[in-house]
């Protein structure tokens, strides 16, 4: 026994120093943010603009500039090293560059501490400067931004409009609602003609009504004239209905005791629907064996969800069942009959073999390299014991 005992103190001090070693080599990473977060500003050829930004949260900090633009940017920084401080950035434009957004990084990044620890985390942040740059030429960006909305409801559907070229113009735009899954015309309309200086940014609204539509998949299509050119661009949207559809999900149960029963439920409606419980019943040649319920859900838009009951089939005999599955919400009632087999227990336990068999076992490589760092330390104190015993 007091062989053992040195053994023992050098296993439990292997155990000590991983878990200290695990402890030393943890990074440690500190805040750091910048003020504002991010800048939107336009192109002047041959200008110059001067941008401001804060640095806090960090013991010290280094700067600089990076991206689109960073050739024409001066980074204004009183003190490199330091603390918490304001920093500019003076852009002197040059008469021309690639037009569209470009995007210039300010960045702020910690420095080192003399510490003796051997690993550290350095804390950095960047913040984006977008610059839009506008074209020689005409040109128009649009987009259609249509909500999904529900049967017998109105809603807003939004036309944006950027100007992103140098030149003024003038937006004139026609509109038309489809039943996308029919390809037939629903309605058309006309949106307000728009002037629109260089750069500059208008939204247009018109509101489509859903009054005695059916649900489904719709589409707008709206056309732009502007300036001897035209333009198409289209958006489409769904109309939900008040209704959630059923999907079978277990075909067998076992014979002779209590088990799961799952289903699915998904949404057609457009919002999220609350107070959703289902009632499953077993029956053989029509007649009704056994009814149970589920808990209380809510269904989220259009996703679906599984509902589970436990059905007891003891004293049933073999045989072919059906199962009737009704879904009660919202003053409405969805109902579906499935076929169901009840099946021999050991069917259902070689099918979960099977199932285990086949999948994977994993092991997480941080866990292995702990245990065989344990190993190492616990073979090592070992070596050293047995060589001081000899000594």
């Amino acid at each position: 026994m007091k062989q053992l005992k040195p053994f023992i103190f050098f296993l439990f001090l292997s155990l000590f120093l991983n878990f200290f070693f695990s402890l030393f080599f943890i990074s440690i990473v500190s805040a750091i943010s910048i003020t504002p977060a991010s800048q939107h500003i336009v192109f002047v050829p041959n200008g110059n603009i001067t941008l401001g930004f804060s640095i806090s949260d960090v013991a010290k900090a280094g700067t600089y500039i990076t991206g689109d633009f960073s050739e024409y940017a001066t980074l204004i920084d009183t003190d490199p090293e330091g603390q918490a401080r304001d920093v500019s950035v003076i852009l002197t434009f040059p008469k021309s560059y690639k037009p569209g957004t470009q995007r210039m990084l300010f960045g702020a990044k910690e420095l080192p501490k003399h510490t003796s620890s051997p690993v550290g985390g350095l804390a950095s942040v960047q913040a984006p400067i977008f610059i839009q740059v506008p074209y020689q030429s005409i040109y128009l960006d649009a987009k259609l931004i249509t909500p999904n909305i529900n049967e017998n409801e109105e809603e807003a559907v939004q036309l944006q409009y950027e100007n992103l070229g140098i030149q003024n113009i003038t937006v004139s735009a026609q509109g038309e609602l489809i039943n996308a899954e029919q390809n037939a015309v629903v309605k058309t309309f006309s949106f307000d003609s728009v002037s629109l200086t260089s750069l500059q940014t208008k939204d247009l609204f018109i509101y489509i009504d859903m009054k005695n539509k059916s649900s489904g998949v719709y589409k707008v299509n709206a056309i732009l004239s502007y300036e001897g050119e035209v333009k198409k661009i289209s958006q489409e949207f769904t109309v939900g209905s008040l209704l959630i559809g059923i999907n079978n999900r277990t075909s067998k149960l076992p014979f002779g005791k209590v088990s799961s029963y799952t289903f699915d439920i998904r949404s057609f409606w457009n919002k999220e629907i609350f107070g959703i419980y289902g009632e499953v019943s077993l029956l053989r040649s029509g007649e009704i064996i056994q009814v149970v319920k589920t808990p209380t859900e809510s269904l989220p838009p259009w996703e679906t969800k599984t509902m589970k009951v436990f059905i007891d089939t003891t004293g049933l005999l073999e045989d072919n069942y059906t199962v009737q599955v009704k879904v009660m919400y919202q003053g409405k009632e969805s109902k579906r009959i499935f076929p169901v087999s009840l099946v021999k227990e050991e069917l259902e336990k070689n099918e979960e073999i099977k199932k285990n068999e086949s999948s994977i076992f994993t092991v997480d490589p941080t866990y292995l390299f702990m245990i065989l760092l344990i190993l190492l330390l616990i073979f090592f104190n070992y070596y050293i014991y047995k060589r001081r015993r000899k000594q």
